[in-house]
């Protein structure tokens, strides 16, 4: 899979088999913490 997306959003936890090359895993405090930081909340 190869999204053209910044953020990818999915409660699956078979996303690794996707051909991402670095997945990122956010909680859901450290999502809002970095929407935060960057003036997007």
């Amino acid at each position: 899979m190869k999204a053209n997306a910044d953020v990818l959003l999915t409660g699956d936890k078979d996303f690794l088999a996707t051909d991402i090359e670095r997945p990122v895993v956010f909680s859901p405090a450290m999502m809002w913490d970095f929407l935060r930081d960057r003036g997007m909340v």
